[in-house]
């Protein structure tokens, strides 16, 4: 059991339920800030103290004034969280606390990544970069300053419109990504982007594969670039259909999807905890890098669950603990995200593209739930009661 520090978790859905529990366990005292008082991870047991941040400053997409706000709110915080370790489990929040890491290491510890090394996860553009030049294969992409230069017409159909910046796309435009099955769809989507967001923001990107089970993570923890734990699962089904976020998770071994993780990180000396996305391309047997979250990510409680702690793994190292190396973790674990997938699981069935037995497979597995856990069941019995609420503000 560990007791040194007490840990801030900033945002109260379902990454921050599972970090609360996954530390909660070890008798790690947890605090959780958020903006809005009907959250999951505030009825959880692991809870220590529910610390209300002002309204705005814990969503997906941040202005320098609320940026502002919440540093100023933590920094206000009483001195008896003094020296806590600080976990955001949004992109919006990870930069802004990047970016006044200085400010708060003052009073904590800050558990993201200096700002020039967050920007090669935050940013795509140099994401890819970094790719490129340590020879992980990526999507064929072609950014703003090239799109006049491109024949619509020559492009192998179809492509997707993608943020440079991921999660203010998502929050303006209003979707991950926007899916164009030929020209004519192309040309009005970057139109209607356009009216959304500069168009220096975007990116058109080759779609390699429609399949979910195609998409494979890698979360980690490392330090100085050197990976300490991982863990590697793939997407079974997703919500939405495409671009989606997984509601059914297999923990699954991908060697070539270790490697170029290892490369990535390696390069640009990453510490902390992160999810990196790749797509596996059937064409040349390969798999294209996605996109990196320098965060916990939704499944990180699978991880634990296949016996790679990341959240301790940090936890333990930020506190001057000595840490062993984790290499390996069980597979044929399934991860569950109960009534999300029991939504999309019907829509599959019933439109046929998902057979019943291939759904009960998944309940037959060893499993992990992201709501409900035996210990801790209240956050599942507020969800049930709350979907609707959640179904419109998520």
């Amino acid at each position: 059991m560990y007791t040194n520090s007490n840990v801030i978790i900033i945002g109260g859905h379902t990454q921050a339920l599972s970090l609360a529990r996954i530390l909660g366990r070890e008798n790690i005292p947890i605090y959780l800030v958020y903006d809005r008082y009907l959250n999951l991870t505030r009825f959880s047991r692991y809870t220590t103290r529910f610390l209300k941040a002002p309204k705005g400053t814990t969503s997906y997409l941040l202005d320098e004034t609320k940026e502002k706000m919440l540093v100023d709110f933590l920094m206000n915080l009483s001195e008896d969280l003094n020296d806590s370790i600080i976990l955001p489990t949004n992109d919006a929040v990870v930069y802004a606390l990047s970016k006044y890491r200085d400010i708060l290491s003052k009073k904590f510890i800050v558990s993201v990544a200096p700002i020039n090394t967050l920007l090669y996860a935050y940013n795509k553009e140099r994401s890819l970069k970094i790719c490129k030049k340590v020879g992980i294969p990526i999507p064929k992409t072609i950014f703003s300053q090239e799109i006049d230069e491109v024949n619509f017409n020559t492009l192998k159909y179809p492509v997707s419109i993608k943020g440079i910046v991921g999660h203010r796309f998502c929050k303006t435009v209003g979707k991950k990504a926007i899916l164009a099955k030929n020209e004519n769809e192309l040309k009005e989507e970057i139109n209607f982007v356009g009216t959304k967001i500069s168009i220096n923001e975007a990116m058109i990107q080759e779609v390699i594969s429609m399949k979910t089970n195609d998409v494979y993570s890698f979360g980690s923890y490392s330090k100085d670039g050197n990976v300490i734990g991982f863990w590697i699962g793939h997407k079974l089904r997703e919500h939405p259909g495409v671009f989606g976020t997984g509601n059914a998770v297999k923990s699954k071994y991908a060697s070539k999807v270790e490697d170029y993780s290892r490369k990535f990180l390696k390069e640009i000396k990453y510490s902390g905890i992160s999810e990196m996305e790749f797509i596996y391309d059937r064409r040349d047997d390969d798999f294209k890098f996605i996109e990196m979250n320098a965060r916990p990510w939704l499944q990180i409680g699978l991880a634990d669950r296949c016996g790679v702690n990341l959240p301790l793994l940090l936890y333990k190292d930020v506190i001057g603990e000595k840490i062993q190396p984790i290499n390996g973790f069980k597979e044929n674990v399934v991860w569950l995200n109960f009534w999300p997938d029991i939504f999309m699981a019907l829509e599959g069935i019933l439109s046929g593209n998902l057979s019943f037995d291939e759904y009960l497979s998944t309940l037959k597995s060893e499993k992990e739930f992201c709501v409900i856990a035996k210990d801790d069941i209240l956050p599942f019995v507020v969800e049930t009661l709350i979907l609707p609420y959640l179904w419109k503000v998520r």
